[in-house]
């Protein structure tokens, strides 16, 4: 799964590069020509045998756009350019702001270094370094950026941002963030106008406004909430009154939203754990709404010293208390009794557990119920054991989470066994015990692995930049 992500990277990353290429290829079939609009002085000089018009104070214009500069620097016998200064360049739908520009008009292709500044209506992008071509509005960012727009702030050490599709590759160190989200990862891909994102590798995510904590080595998402987790997936939810957390692990988790109801749905070595019960399953799906899980494909549930093993188990559960277990067909229950250590048995075709206030009540099994229940004396030894079965239903009763007593209805066939040793090793067909694979509850929970983004811009801002705010104001 993981290789098969990063050959998709790769190919995106391929193809960005083609882009690219194939948008110079173009640029240079449309050179454009940088015309002298004002200065304040002009002079022509020779700089290390180039012939050059020095301009002050510069205004000038090119066929998509218009400079104004401190001072400029035009080549008289190459495609090139230079600004210096306090740099400002506006296009049509963008305006930028630069310390430094290097512009070749054969290519349509420009270098911006310093305090570089991307603004249009929805969103202002910050930089050190940015490659630009004018006329597909591409911009490579070399080193470091920072976009923020209404929805929140993205930083990252680089990427590729394409202007006329609304869409961004992010590298190294990403970092999105909005006043309910947080997500970082090593990659990103993102198209904003639709909201929908990929993030790759050490992706770590919370969801304030869900009460969930997300991690895998793959993120994707769109604007409705929807999410899917694929790779070393993990989600840890708190329930509404925070008196319960939730732990599932799996190779895949979805996250998704219907009709205003929110579902989680986990696959592949599926791992719970939760105060009221945990379990293992190869997958699994919680309605939030109903707050029920199912598991399916050979699922095995505890609670406390009850194990309950079956093809299909559902949960439900009532303000982060589990209400009941149902399981068919053919589901088997074990349960530890706590003096004594063996396992009271009853399996049959189908299963219903019911709880009080998140403590075991009764079991319920029918029809064709079979049972063994181990008996204890006055002093709470073992003392023999009952084995039967019954067409009908039977029915534990429990007390302070051990059997009390068992009823059974209607033909019933059975035996008592008096007290011997290997009593303790008498098992029913189908009997499943295995403590040894109950999911633990997590010793450590993951935290995000980059500093919190700072909050201050990466430098101060320039003179021109702020004169247009505030004529924008």
């Amino acid at each position: 799964m993981r290789k098969q992500l990063e050959k998709n990277l790769r190919v995106f990353g391929l193809y960005l590069i083609f882009t690219c290429v194939f948008c110079f290829e173009l640029s240079a079939q449309n050179a454009s020509e940088v015309r002298i609009v004002s200065s304040s002085s002009l002079s022509f000089e020779t700089v290390n045998g180039e012939a050059i018009q020095k301009i002050i104070n510069a205004v000038v214009s090119a066929d998509n756009f218009r400079i104004i500069a401190d001072s400029a620097v035009k080549f008289v016998n190459k495609n090139e350019f230079r600004a210096f200064g306090d740099i400002q360049i506006e296009t049509n739908d963008r305006t930028i702001w630069a310390d430094t520009l290097y512009y070749y008009t054969d290519t349509d292709f420009s270098r911006l270094r310093g305090r570089v500044i991307l603004a249009t209506d929805t969103s202002t992008i910050y930089s050190h370094s940015v490659d630009y071509l004018f006329s597909f509005e591409l911009a490579r960012f070399i080193d470091y950026v920072r976009l923020e727009d209404k929805n929140g702030l993205l930083q990252a050490r680089g990427g590729e941002y394409f202007q006329k599709q609304d869409s961004a590759v992010f590298r190294n160190q990403v970092q999105l963030q909005d006043s309910t989200q947080y997500a970082e990862g090593d990659s990103l891909l993102i198209n904003r106008s639709s909201q929908a994102f990929r993030f790759f590798g050490n992706v770590f995510a919370v969801d304030s406004l869900n009460n969930t904590l997300l991690e895998s080595d793959f993120m994707s998402g769109d604007s409705t909430g929807n999410r899917s987790l694929i790779g070393n997936a993990y989600l840890r939810s708190i329930s509404a009154d925070t008196s319960d957390t939730t732990h599932i692990n799996a190779e895949e988790i979805y996250v998704r939203k219907q009709e205003g109801n929110r579902f989680t749905e986990a696959r592949e070595d599926v791992r719970i754990w939760s105060r009221q019960f945990s379990a293992i399953a190869d997958s699994t799906v919680f309605d939030e709404n109903e707050e029920l899980f199912e598991l399916y494909k050979s699922p095995i549930a505890w609670h406390e010293n009850i194990q309950l093993t079956g093809p299909y188990i559902r949960v439900q559960v009532d303000s982060s208390k589990i209400e009941s277990l149902l399981s068919f067909p053919d589901p088997f229950t074990a349960s530890e009794d706590s003096l004594t250590g063996r396992i009271n048995q009853i399996t049959g075709d189908t299963l219903l557990a019911d709880f009080q206030e998140g403590t075991i009540s009764q079991i319920k099994v029918y029809p064709n119920s079979f049972v063994l229940f181990h008996s204890v004396n006055e002093d709470d030894e073992a003392d023999g054991a009952i084995e039967f079965n019954a067409l009908e239903e039977t029915t534990m009763f429990f007390s302070s989470g051990r059997i009390d007593s068992v009823l059974s209805v209607k033909s019933i066939d059975g035996i008592y066994i008096p007290e011997i040793p290997e009593l303790s090793d008498r098992k029913l067909d189908g009997f499943s015990w295995s403590p040894e694979l109950k999911p633990l509850r997590p010793l450590s929970i993951p935290v995000m692995k980059l500093p919190p983004i700072n909050e201050d811009l990466p430098f101060s801002l320039p003179r021109r930049y702020l004169e247009f705010v505030k004529k924008q104001n």
